[in-house]
């Protein structure tokens, strides 16, 4: 389906159609080059709560101004401690695009396990499935990661249908029950260990401590559709 709005995505790369600010309620942490130059070690929340991610070895270089290109060799972004709400009551959007030639491995959207709580959510995506929330949410769709995509996972402690994954403003799947999220880490492009780096481009990621509804999702994501010049809703099949 296509966007509908005054004006359309044609007229501007970079110029929302929609809502020009994303949902602030309960927003934990915000990175977005589009607000903020990086500083080299740190990428910067913009949410106001100081809530920085550290570069593990990502270069000056991988910086295209508007986005993260990373290689899928050892580069990824993490908060070691005060990134968790502590109960099962959490969303994670991420705008990202996975390299074609990298759809063999498997590569992590972010992971919210630490080397001592393993208990946590993980979020990869792989030759298998093109997204995976800790096995409770999975599938593929035809034009899927290798597009720029607005990619959206939350967790209700009151839902039956606790996991639930949104792909570019629309529910795309959901499973039972939740996952309380306790370890204080929140790594971005990478399982929590490191390993499975992401090999693609991030232009975007938030946290909240709160479960987004689906009327917030599609909220966000007009909010910066045009600025990664993705023309429709929901996964293109």
């Amino acid at each position: 389906m296509a966007i509908n709005g005054s004006g359309g995505l044609g007229e501007g790369f970079g110029v929302p159609i929609g809502p020009n600010e994303p949902i602030r309620d309960d927003l934990h942490i915000w990175v977005d080059n589009r607000y903020i130059d990086f500083t080299s070690g740190t990428w910067q929340d913009v949410s106001g709560n100081n809530n920085d991610l550290t570069e593990i070895n990502a270069e000056d270089s991988d910086w295209k101004g508007w986005y993260w290109d990373i290689d899928g060799s050892n580069e990824y972004f993490r908060r070691t401690s005060g990134a968790t709400p502590g109960n099962a009551n959490w969303s994670v959007e991420i705008w990202a695009l996975r390299d074609a030639i990298a759809v063999s491995s498997t590569d992590y959207y972010a992971d919210g396990r630490a080397p001592d709580d393993t208990n946590d959510w993980y979020w990869l995506s792989s030759n298998l499935t093109d997204t995976n929330l800790s096995g409770r949410v999975s599938g593929n769709w035809s034009n899927g990661h290798t597009s720029w995509h607005q990619i959206v996972s939350t967790m209700s402690s009151t839902s039956t249908n606790g996991a639930k994954t949104y792909i570019n403003g629309e529910l795309f799947k959901q499973g039972t029950g939740n996952i309380t999220w306790n370890s204080g880490y929140f790594t971005l492009g990478a399982r929590y260990t490191g390993t499975g780096p992401w090999d693609g481009r991030i232009g975007c990621c938030r946290v909240y401590h709160k479960t987004l509804s689906a009327e917030e999702v599609y909220h966000n994501f007009l909010v910066d559709a045009s600025k990664f010049q993705v023309e429709e809703v929901g996964k293109g099949i």
